[in-house]
């Protein structure tokens, strides 16, 4: 069936240099997976979906293997820095063998089944978290990267994030040493971001490598001649500030942050779309929260946000976070556009404008007003989208709150030069094909009485004269 037989005999690490407790529960969780894989296999689920499913669930256990191995083999300070991202690929891990499992056991024989619920329960049920004293050491070492200048500041915390970390003896510093080495060369030129981080830690620890030693009663460790140590003491390390200045240390700052936001947002979606309750809300706050960055904003458009978004927008429970996820988007020139072009966002907006959430109803404006005050095309879809626009907007313009009657009133205004545009053009065409009439001229007409020619308005067929009035008039005393 094209599924690798490693998946059953590979024996996975039984130590980690970072996130022990997290990785103990995971392996365990792993485990129990491997141990029924055999039986799942040889069940044969034959279908195309059971092939898919099958296929699913080796993916999620090579994720879970790769996190494991990586926590078994990498820099215990890069993990720490990052130790978020490591967190959200841990819970993706376990939500990825929850749902494929979830799937397979209608298509298994029932013994089995009943073992695969057990092991789904238990997954369910499971909440990683990582251990307090590496996250003192990641904060330490995250705001050390803040400093300008080195300082008693920059040597105790890197001294205290050391000691949490365990790096001080010869022999940790050495494997620490080796580690960051490894991971700078496997990451290749096009991950220049990590690249830094990582020579920035290895520099950090060569300088301070003497004062933990040193503090610890330690021998001082031998200098490693290699490539990377000998172009970073080049650069000025033993002169480790000028090496890294201001600039350097909030570039690297900065992408670290980068990493670790990014390091999440698929995790954290797919948390708020299938996660527990309470991890939901979580998820969908922590979305909210992050969105309020224009990088960020950028990321979740081209991860495909705004799809899934409108999906939990018609969720009433998710309503309120999606929508100002989806205002904050709309800042951006690449999620207006991917808002109009995603099928059912415009009308899953539009139909808010009827919530009685004032929050909602003011975040459903503020974005329907941003598109249309941008493209004539676009006011044309957001009145084809929404259903009843009109009708919403008077009412909001007469009975929402403050914010809303504002916004409300200049969407009508911006719809009505819609409107206004689109009657000149059909006067247009109509005059030019009146001209083109030849016209007979009737003798001995008879007088007639006329009067102002009507026509129905968009805004509840009401008749207005056929000279332009403003809408807002019609309705707004």
């Amino acid at each position: 069936m094209g599924i690798d037989i490693t998946t059953r005999i590979e024996k996975l690490p039984h130590s980690f240099k970072m996130h022990s407790s997290m990785c103990l529960e995971l392996k365990n969780l792993v485990d129990r997976v491997m141990s029924i894989f055999p039986d799942i296999e040889d069940a044969r689920p034959g279908s195309s979906s059971g092939i898919q499913t099958l296929c699913l669930l080796n993916k999620a256990l090579e994720k879970a293997k790769l996190l494991l191995r990586y926590c078994s083999e990498s820099t215990k300070l890069y993990m720490a820095v990052t130790g978020d991202g490591i967190l959200s690929r841990g819970c993706r891990a376990i939500k990825l063998l929850e749902q494929s499992l979830s799937d397979i056991r209608s298509m298994v024989p029932t013994v089995l089944a009943v073992k695969i619920t057990q092991i789904v329960q238990d997954l369910r049920s499971t909440v990683l978290s990582l251990e307090p004293s590496e996250e003192e050491a990641g904060k330490a070492v995250r705001e050390l990267m803040q400093l300008s200048t080195s300082s008693s500041d920059e040597i105790r915390d890197f001294h205290f994030a050391a000691l949490k970390l365990h790096l001080s003896t010869p022999e940790a510093i050495v494997s620490e040493t080796g580690s960051l080495k490894s991971l700078f060369v496997k990451l290749g030129e096009r991950e220049g971001d990590k690249r830094q981080v990582l020579k920035y830690l290895l520099c950090l620890l060569k300088k301070h490598e003497e004062i933990i030693l040193r503090d610890n009663s330690f021998t001082q460790l031998q200098s490693v001649d290699d490539p990377v140590c000998a172009s970073a003491v080049e650069a000025g390390c033993t002169d480790f500030n000028s090496s890294f200045s201001t600039e350097s240390r909030t570039e690297v700052t900065d992408s670290t942050h980068r990493e670790v936001e990014i390091g999440s947002l698929s995790s954290l979606l797919e948390m708020a779309e299938s996660g527990a309750d309470h991890l939901q809300e979580e998820a969908m706050n922590t979305l909210k929260s992050l969105s309020s960055s224009k990088e960020i904003c950028l990321e979740m458009v081209s991860l495909g946000f705004v799809k899934n978004l409108t999906s939990l927008l018609q969720q009433s429970v998710f309503s309120k976070q999606s929508i100002i996820i989806l205002r904050n988007l709309c800042n951006t020139e690449k999620g207006r556009v991917c808002i109009t072009e995603t099928p059912s966002c415009l009308a899953s907006i539009a139909e808010l404008l009827d919530s009685y959430v004032p929050e909602e109803q003011e975040n459903a404006i503020s974005i329907l007003l941003q598109l249309c005050v941008e493209k004539i095309e676009y006011c044309n879809l957001v009145v084809r989208e929404g259903v009843d626009i009109y009708s919403s907007l008077f009412l909001i313009s007469n009975n929402g709150t403050e914010e809303a009657k504002v916004g409300a009133s200049e969407l009508l205004r911006a719809l009505e030069e819609v409107d206004f545009h689109r009657e000149e053009e059909s006067s247009t065409l109509e005059g030019a094909t009146t001209s083109q009439t030849v016209i007979t001229p009737v003798k001995h007409q008879e007088p007639m009485l006329t009067t102002p020619s009507l026509k129905k308005s968009g805004l509840f067929g009401i008749p207005i004269f056929k000279k332009k009035k403003s809408l807002l008039g019609c309705f707004i005393t």
